[in-house]
């Protein structure tokens, strides 16, 4: 709790002076940490999407000229298809070990800064954002198709296309029955928007070897095993110690199940005439 407080600390001393400032190595300076770490600050989605909203420059190309050849080859080719492995292929490395790579390029927080800064850059370009997204999304998902067509008399008519909203349409097509009309997919609409809404939840199965049920009996099997041999050990070293110091240790199974019974003599070993249980 305390960390996380001291981090979202830092993330708006760090917002409030790039927005004064707008340069990473004069915050980093005036927050006293490396400029590697300003930059694991700044790619925060939070802390970056803040500064963009804010209009704040980035300063994306001195960075990207610091990077390595195929280092700026792997951020021309991640815009391609947002793809790491194939944009590391394309870069130039083998393709045998391009995933690895295309997800180690990704946790580099220069080249992560130049990519934030094209895909802001590309939004920028064509205007689209999240609620733009939504609302093209909302009219599919909800579109009427009584608001194209008439029903009358067992016969079907197109409404004024003047009259209607054709971009919830995919296809109009001209058949030897009629001219036919659809619209685009309502189910994947509403599932995009409800996922975007975060009104899905996406099962995971788990399973166990070769997708049978999981061995919970077997492993706790396991778990007993390890944990009686652990208790043995510790048992064992107690004994040991004890033994060492001249202290004896009895063993509770040794101990008979039934108390013995105790004869009371005197001093010349003769029965008093009694005996306890």
């Amino acid at each position: 709790m305390i960390e996380t407080t001291v981090k979202a600390q830092i993330q708006e001393r760090y917002i409030a002076f790039y927005k004064e400032h707008e340069n990473n190595d004069v915050v980093c300076e005036l927050l006293g940490i490396k400029a590697e770490e300003g930059l694991k600050i700044l790619t925060n989605k939070f802390v970056f999407s803040t500064l963009a909203r804010a209009g704040c420059y980035m300063d994306s190309e001195s960075i990207f000229m610091q990077l390595e050849d195929k280092e700026q080859a792997f951020v021309n080719e991640y815009m391609v298809d947002f793809n790491a492995g194939k944009a590391a292929a394309r870069a130039g490395f083998a393709d045998s070990c391009a995933a690895a790579y295309g997800r180690k390029m990704l946790l580099n927080s220069m080249i992560r800064f130049c990519i934030m800064c094209r895909q802001l850059e590309l939004r920028d370009i064509s205007q689209v954002t999240s609620q733009a997204v939504l609302t093209e999304l909302t009219k599919i998902a909800f579109a009427d198709i009584g608001e194209y067509v008439e029903f009358n008399n067992n016969m079907v008519t197109l409404r004024d296309s003047g009259k209607v909203d054709t971009s919830v349409i995919s296809e109009v097509q001209s058949t030897q029955y009629g001219v036919k009309i659809k619209l685009h997919n309502k189910a994947n609409a509403l599932e995009m928007i409800g996922k975007h809404l975060g009104m899905f939840k996406d099962k995971v199965e788990v399973t166990g070897k070769d997708g049978g049920p999981i061995q919970v009996e077997a492993t706790l099997n396991v778990l007993r095993s390890k944990f009686d041999a652990i208790v043995a050990r510790a048992a064992n070293q107690l004994k040991d110690d004890l033994n060492k110091e001249g202290e004896t240790i009895i063993d509770p199974a040794a101990v008979p199940a039934e108390p013995a019974t105790i004869e009371k003599t005197n001093k010349d070993g003769e029965n008093n005439g009694w005996q306890e249980e």
